[in-house]
């Protein structure tokens, strides 16, 4: 299996190295996003040699990339976040529904240990509404 990395920060090289380290018969390619904004024809040519593509840069520019991926009929991973205001998430709406591939969100947290327990919790959880209060050091 071929996999197309774009980006290049310190998620995507972390991506990179446990599919590395521990996905047998995977062959990770990692490329800037700059290089994929600033040569968008290179970056369709090279999505014939693969079967998925991770986009792992900033929401802005995962969205500047789907134009240029909308032919690609293999598996598309964003990463979060993805969505920063309503145009981007009335570009992905467009995107998603004229892409034929498979769009997929990342989510990390899937794979931890505590998710296990907290997705069974939340199914017996039984209410109609949700609230999520968010905090921190920093605006959201």
């Amino acid at each position: 299996m071929n996999l197309l990395i774009i980006g290049q920060g310190a998620w995507a090289s972390k991506i990179q190295s446990v599919l590395n380290n521990s996905v047998f018969g995977i062959d990770v390619l990692s490329v800037s996003a700059r290089f994929a904004l600033e040569n968008p024809s290179k970056i369709v040519e090279m999505t014939r040699d693969f079967e998925i593509i991770w986009i792992c840069t900033k929401p802005e520019w995962q969205l500047k990339l789907l134009p240029e991926l909308n032919k690609f009929d293999g598996k598309l991973i964003l990463e979060k976040p993805y969505i920063i205001d309503e145009f981007s998430f009335n570009q992905l709406s467009e995107f998603s529904e004229n892409f034929n591939g498979v769009l997929q969100i990342s989510e990390p947290w899937t794979f931890s240990s505590i998710w296990s327990v907290a997705k069974k919790e939340i199914n017996e959880f039984k209410r109609d509404e949700i609230t999520i209060h968010r905090g921190g050091s920093t605006g959201h």
